[in-house]
């Protein structure tokens, strides 16, 4: 097997793991991510279904599962007064016999790139800035002003990725906004239950406060809007002051939570979905929420990163010195996983849309149509294919 030279952008969750099987195979990996480095924290992440045997095969259950958040359930308020309904998710998933890791993304992707460190070269800081690519090698100049030339390059970096608008197009042609924004961060407040999710609604809004001990409150946002909202994505100040127009108004919720708006951990986007026909293009690959973004809601987002990847890293170990090839059996592997979590998205239950639906939600999770919710939790997850990672030479 022809040893390769592949350059991945992103050093979140994606692009990590596709750099551990890939070096794992013997191929020469650089990583390279805008930010300055990782971030601790940050709003929790699933690791589920058939994303659990490619961490147990990167040996990183046990570490994945000491850092895991314990959530035993969730509470959504009603009146005031009234007993919230309560969804003991425990016992949801003893029924179906399932478990999940739920763990912060940044505390996921830095388990992930401690196990990667001894194997591949890691740049933080830089992005790519210009890419020309013919038959046998992608040339990549730098935002540091510096540049290489690579067998492959894997675009890891996310719903706005710079690496899909220089190889693919611009972004309003595969980012579609599902009419929802979320915000999450730290806040030190009274009102949350150790383990548990709190939810708090008005018509169109959610607040939810999940207390994890020593760990502190995790506070999610996230409301609904006609049409996206004109900002600058990158000001973090001014998303800042869009959650608080969005959430300042009355006493529906502790306001103490809204100290969360604030916090250095604070991160907000639009709830929005990418849909290509094709992720990849000559010898550049996209991987994840560039390629195939389900948004938060759906909570799939690590679960399509870590299969996307390991499926990705396989097929290219399969068939290195043809990437269309490996490329396209990657996509035709991956895709079914992407439809089936692209459709569900769970704001009819977090953000109901009327007084109305709020209401009708709390009967029927009150009623023992709750166990509807276990269909979260499939009892038949497909098998994960396996590849042979021999070392390339």
């Amino acid at each position: 097997m022809r040893k390769l030279n592949i350059l991945i952008a992103g050093a979140s969750i994606a692009g990590p793991v596709a750099a551990y099987w890939l070096a794992h195979a013997g191929h020469q990996v650089t990583v390279i991510d805008l930010s300055n480095g990782l971030r601790n924290g940050g709003n929790g992440v699933d690791v589920r279904e058939q994303a659990v045997p490619v961490i147990v095969g990167m040996g990183l259950a046990e570490r994945v599962a000491a850092g895991s958040l314990d959530t035993k359930g969730f509470k959504f308020e009603t009146c005031r007064g009234s007993a919230p309904i309560v969804v003991n998710l425990r016992a949801l998933q003893a029924e179906v016999g399932y478990q999940d890791f739920e763990i912060p993304r940044g505390d996921l992707a830095r388990v992930i790139h401690d196990a990667t460190l001894e194997a591949v070269d890691y740049r933080f800081g830089v992005a790519i800035a210009e890419l020309e690519q013919d038959d046998v090698r992608v040339r990549v100049l730098f935002t540091d002003g510096t540049n290489g030339e690579y067998d492959l390059v894997i675009g890891a970096d996310g719903l706005h990725s710079g690496t899909r608008r220089i190889v693919f197009g611009p972004e309003s042609k595969y980012v579609h906004f599902r009419n929802f924004y979320f915000g999450f961060g730290s806040a030190v407040s009274a009102v949350g239950e150790e383990g548990w999710a709190r939810f708090y609604n008005k018509p169109g809004r959610s607040l939810t406060v999940q207390a994890f001990g020593e760990r502190g409150d995790q506070v999610h946002f996230m409301f609904r809007a006609d049409k996206p909202i004109v900002y600058d994505y990158r000001d973090v100040d001014a998303q800042r002051d869009v959650v608080r127009k969005a959430f300042v108004d009355d006493n529906w919720f502790p306001p103490e939570l809204l100290t969360a708006i604030d916090g250095e951990d604070f991160y907000f986007d639009s709830i929005s979905q990418v849909k290509m026909e094709s992720w990849h293009k000559g010898r550049v690959v996209l991987v994840g929420d560039a390629a195939y973004c389900a948004s938060p809601a759906s909570g799939a987002g690590a679960l399509l990163a870590i299969t996307g990847a390991y499926r990705l890293a396989g097929a290219i170990a399969q068939d290195p010195d043809n990437p269309t090839a490996a490329f396209c059996l990657y996509q035709k592997r991956q895709q079914p996983l992407v439809a089936q979590k692209q459709k569900a998205l769970f704001t009819g239950i977090t953000v109901p849309s009327s007084a109305f639906t709020i209401w009708l939600r709390n009967i029927v999770l009150s009623s023992p149509l709750a166990r509807m919710l276990s269909g979260v939790a499939p009892k038949n997850v497909p098998t994960l294919e396996e590849y042979d990672f021999g070392k390339a030479g």
